[in-house]
């Protein structure tokens, strides 16, 4: 299947985007791993991302309940993503929309972050004490941990920048992602 645009991740912002490329005319496609995508508070109550109604109302595809498990490269450029029911999405842009640790959208070990779905490069401090604060209810220092990105949005992978390939949201870390 081939869209304009391809949203990895159904959450707040993964909406956004997907509703702002639909107002555009372009093509979007969202997968939705989890069952995010349902109704929400209306606008006026602070909510501005769609639910799955408006998105389709929009002619937003939705692959609720599908995840991205991987993507095929063509040097710095993604071509397209391969889903768990077997999808084959082809876009020429695509948006990394999958939150942090709590979604999946990065994954920790005792020695590593790393970003599961397209190995975005993490930006994280290498000393693991540094990943959080032994006082629980003090501001943790992982949730300054995110992809790495260009002034403008791109992930890099292996050190360089993706040519079809923003991200929005929690994956960015810190204060980068947009707050509603």
């Amino acid at each position: 299947m081939k869209y304009d645009v391809v949203v990895i991740g159904g959450g707040s912002s993964g909406c956004r985007a997907a509703k702002a490329n639909a107002a555009k005319g372009r093509s979007v496609c969202v997968v939705s791993a989890g069952l995010t995508l349902q109704a929400t508070k209306p606008e006026s109550e602070g909510r501005v991302y769609a639910d799955l109604y408006e998105l389709r109302k929009m002619g937003v595809a939705v692959l609720r309940g599908d995840t991205v498990l991987s993507g095929s490269w063509d040097g710095a450029k993604l071509l397209e993503v391969h889903t768990s029911n077997g999808l084959t999405l082809q876009a020429d842009e695509f948006i990394l929309a999958t939150g942090r640790f709590f979604s999946k959208g990065l994954v920790s070990t005792m020695d590593t972050v790393f970003e599961p779905v397209l190995g975005a490069d993490v930006d994280f401090p290498s000393d693991r004490e540094k990943w959080f604060n032994a006082d629980f209810f003090a501001p943790q220092p992982f949730e300054q941990i995110g992809v790495r990105t260009t002034a403008d949005g791109h992930i890099f992978i292996k050190g360089e920048a993706a040519e079809n390939v923003k991200a929005v949201g929690k994956i960015l870390g810190g204060e980068r992602h947009a707050k509603k």
